[in-house]
């Protein structure tokens, strides 16, 4: 009996992990990315479980999977980078506006 079948849910789930994150990135929403680590680590037991053979034929699906997560990473990374920036224009704005609200000193 062929146990290729267990990884098809996993390959989904992950997919739609992955998708959800995109769209959420994409609204600027925040991005939840729970149980992503844990449907990795069961896809890959369950690779690593299979015949040669088989476990070979889904190199290519492994790999565009890969290049998904690494593009999902830059976008998860470029996201960070300007929301500490907006972080950083605000906080400079906040002490702008507390600067200049004070009083002046006799």
């Amino acid at each position: 009996m062929s146990r290729k079948p267990a990884t098809e849910p996993r390959f989904r789930d992950i997919a739609g992990l992955i998708r959800r994150a995109r769209r959420d990135l994409k609204g600027g929403t925040p991005v939840d990315l729970t149980g992503l680590d844990t449907t990795m680590a069961a896809l890959c037991e369950a690779v690593v479980a299979l015949p040669k053979e088989q476990a070979d034929a889904l190199k290519p699906r492994l790999i565009a999977l890969k290049d998904e997560l690494d593009d999902l990473e830059t976008r998860l990374r470029e996201g960070h980078e300007a929301l500490g920036r907006e972080l950083r224009q605000l906080s400079s704005r906040a002490q702008a506006m507390t600067a200049y609200a004070r009083p002046p000193k006799k």
